[in-house]
């Protein structure tokens, strides 16, 4: 975590992905995503 946003900070780049987007580490809200999706595709 510490490497990568030195990385970014230093060449605006991700040290994983190469990509000028940000890594955000962690988990999706997976519950609540899943919940959004049901309602709007009930079957």
């Amino acid at each position: 975590y510490i490497c990568e946003r030195h990385f970014q900070k230093v060449l605006n780049r991700s040290l994983f992905t190469g990509l000028r987007s940000i890594t955000h580490f962690g988990r999706p809200p997976f519950e609540p995503f899943f919940n959004s999706l049901q309602e709007v595709h009930p079957q």
